[in-house]
């Protein structure tokens, strides 16, 4: 696995890009999830934010 040097709480450290990518993904579920509580504890529906949903909606 190839890796990237990081600003690790003030240290460089070299990390897996996998962990980078497992790192994005986690935070976006994260997002997600308080997105749709938000919602719904507005009384609104909460829309489908699957990435296929949203490649679909664009058109492709």
């Amino acid at each position: 696995d190839e890796t990237v040097t990081v600003n690790w709480l003030g240290t460089p450290r070299e990390v897996p890009k996998s962990i980078i990518m497992a790192q994005v993904l986690d935070h976006a579920i994260e997002h997600r999830t308080q997105i749709q509580t938000i919602l719904t504890q507005l009384g609104l529906e909460s829309p489908d934010l699957q990435p296929w949903v949203f490649f679909d909606e664009q058109g492709n």
